[in-house]
This record gives C-alpha cells, structure tokens and sequence, in this order.
C-alpha cells in the first residue's frame, strides 16, 4: 500500500530534512556499495536534501516498496519512520544541518560513508541508542538562532506502519507516540491515558450507541440480523445469531488527509 506525502505546501520546491527511524533489534543489511553493515537497535536520523520535488522526495522514504537506489533505502524498508522534519530556512547546507545533528548528546557514527558519497562528511546518518528530541537536535548547535529560523515543519508519523504497507501501529507504539508529544509524561502516566480514552470510548458506544469526534469521525453500533450461514469446516447449514458490532464513518478531513 502506497501513500502520498502531503504538506501545507511550504516544501513543494526543494529542502533539507531529517528522518529520524527506529530499529527495534539488531540487524545485518546490505547497503549497496558498502556492503554488508551492522545496525544495533536504536534510533537513527538521516539527513538528506531535495534541490526540488521534496513531496515527492518524501513520499519515496515512506514507501516499503520502491527501487533501492540511495542508501537510506536500504534502511528505511526495515526500519519504521517515527518522525520528519523539514527545513526550508536556506539557513544550513546538507553537510551543517547532519552535523547540527552530530551535536546532540549521544549522536555516534555507526556506519561511515553513509548517505555521504559525494561529500567528504564521514556519514549523514546519525546513530542514538535511546529515542532523540528531533527538533531540539536539530538546532542544538545554535539555540539562539531557534526562534529566527524560518519554519520548520515537524510532522509526528501517527501509525507510519499502516502508511507504508506494514504492520499496524501497536498499543505500546501509541502510548510510546504520547509520551513523546508531551513534555515529561510517564510510561505510566501516558498508558493511563490511553486506557481511559478507549474506556471512555467503548461505555459511551454501550450506553449512547454513537461516539463522535469532530476532525476524525463518528463511531456507532450497528445491530446485525440473525442469518442463514455455512460451517466453514464442514459446510453444513447453521443459524447465525444476531449481534452487533461497530462501524466507523471518517471525517472529510481525514480521508482528504489519507
């Protein structure tokens, strides 16, 4: 399953961006060139440029299935995509914006040459074992300059597994998405989130038989009619009993966004 990247426009020419991936195990790939390397679980930022077509740019990092060409290719078809961020400030080249990257604490080179063929930087993939503030990482090297940048777009991937063709984001991956997004929260605190939510959502559905959430859409029980049907074992007529179950209707906005 493919998808297109959408912005708000703001990148349709050309920029810089860094993708910042996880890698829940250890891992041998081959990456082209280089041969065969080694990726230790962990978080990963690549940074990378498009003179022009940057949708299109990033509409390839997020699919599973393409050409294997640059590098990162051979990374991102193995390695979920957590976050993106894009800067059109014309502020850094490709090289100073890795190496804003490279400041941050705990920022190592695991495999050189990496995405820097054509540049005489070791690497412009960025290795950290625990999970990176991207955007902070990326203007670590000059914090007072944060405020003047012009804008950067940090776009949360909410289920980048279901975008790309993978498996579905999990209910450790959400709780793992909200605490990232907020400042501070627990493991604990963001699983309590998460539970109540979907409580709430599922006693609301029981006693009302509706649940709507403007922007995403409308939950509701549909009651299902009792029916003729086969044993899909033995193939004898049975009695399917009456039940119910619960359709989902999207807002406009969300399928626009899909």
């Amino acid at each position: 399953m493919n998808r297109k990247f959408q912005s708000n426009g703001e990148d349709k020419k050309g920029g810089l961006y860094h993708l910042l991936l996880r890698l829940p195990r250890k891992i041998q790939i081959r990456v082209g060139a280089l041969d065969r390397k080694i990726f230790p679980s962990g978080y990963y930022i690549y940074t990378g440029s498009a003179r022009r077509g940057l949708s299109h740019r990033l509409g390839r990092h997020l699919r599973r299935r393409k050409k294997r060409h640059w590098h990162i290719d051979f990374l991102t078809t193995v390695a979920p995509l957590k976050q993106i961020l894009i800067d059109v400030s014309d502020r850094f080249t490709e090289c100073q914006a890795h190496q804003t990257i490279m400041n941050a604490p705990g920022a190592e080179v695991i495999v050189a040459g990496f995405g820097s063929s054509d540049c005489r930087c070791r690497s412009h993939l960025a290795y950290f074992k625990k999970r990176p503030p991207l955007r902070e990482a990326a203007l670590i090297s000059s914090p007072g300059h944060a405020k003047k940048i012009r804008p950067l777009l940090l776009i949360s991937i909410f289920g980048t597994e279901i975008l790309r063709g993978g498996s579905a984001m999990t209910k450790g991956d959400l709780i793992e998405s909200i605490r990232n997004s907020s400042n501070g929260l627990s493991k604990k605190a963001a699983e309590e989130v998460v539970g109540a939510v979907f409580s709430t959502l599922s006693k609301t559905l029981k006693k009302e038989g509706r649940f709507a959430y403007p922007g995403f859409g409308v939950f509701t029980v549909k009651k299902r009619k009792a029916r003729k049907g086969r044993n899909p074992k033995t193939g004898e007529a049975i009695t399917i009993k009456a039940s119910k179950t619960v359709g989902f209707k999207p807002a406009p906005s969300l399928k626009k966004s899909l």
